[in-house]
């Protein structure tokens, strides 16, 4: 679903690509970082860290992790 037209998107690229690298950079940490405490919502209790991050990243990415450790 797109609700921007294309002026008003690519006025906000411009915007962000006219900010120093390093800015860019730390807006998309930090669009990382609240994206994950939002998937963190509805996240039942009692689960192991290692099944927190599997749950995470099967919220975030769609899909169970791919790799297994033992």
């Amino acid at each position: 679903m797109e609700d921007t037209s294309p002026e008003i998107r690519q006025l906000v690229r411009q915007i962000v690509m006219a900010r120093p690298e390093a800015d860019r950079f730390l807006m998309c940490a930090e669009l990382h970082e609240a994206g994950k405490e939002l998937a963190k919502i509805g996240m039942p209790g009692g689960l192991t860290p290692v099944e927190q991050r599997h749950f995470l990243y099967r919220r975030i990415y769609g899909e169970d992790f791919p790799f297994q450790y033992s």
